[in-house]
């Protein structure tokens, strides 16, 4: 089974679950749905890694969870993120030189992906995944509501799905 499809066979599966999960332990509709978000896309990002013969899919799935909920705890007690100092960065910079390139090759394919996407959609993309930001304090950011935030990222990682069946193509 190629990567695509086995994602979408572990997000239909497994969303929901990790959805309510994390809903329970933030009680905040908006920060599960955003952690949630997030847990999956590490799961997209990382799915080369998963291991059938160590574990099932959903215990990795959960352990992701587990460690994006535990980065938001962190993150809750931490500084403030700065989108400015991010644009100036180069994206080479941007990636631990011992990666191995097929994380390397991830990274290009996803910038590509992200290059197809409206600025903005670009922007809440990094400001969400970089910069490790909620939806409240993106809307906060850039002056929109939180649940606008959501609908574009709903739709950017819509839209980078359907690029990456082209770029697979």
């Amino acid at each position: 089974m190629d990567k695509d499809r086995f994602f979408e066979q572990l997000y239909d599966e497994y969303y929901n679950q990790i959805y309510h999960y994390l809903c329970y332990k933030v009680q905040n509709t908006a920060n599960a749905e955003d952690l949630a978000n997030d847990t999956f896309m590490l799961v997209y990002k990382n799915i080369h890694i998963y291991d059938e013969t160590k574990g099932m899919a959903v215990t990795w799935i959960f352990a992701i969870a587990n460690n994006r909920l535990k980065n938001y705890y962190r993150s809750r007690k931490s500084m403030e993120y700065s989108y400015d100092s991010f644009e100036s960065v180069p994206a080479e910079m941007l990636y631990d030189k011992n990666d191995c390139i097929a994380q390397k090759e991830l990274s290009i394919v996803l910038e590509q992906m992200l290059a197809q996407l409206p600025q903005r959609n670009r922007q809440i993309i990094k400001m969400k995944y970089y910069d490790n930001m909620t939806s409240v304090e993106i809307g906060r950011r850039l002056q929109i509501s939180s649940e606008n935030v959501r609908v574009i990222l709903k739709r950017s990682l819509s839209k980078m799905k359907e690029i990456s069946y082209g770029l697979a193509a």
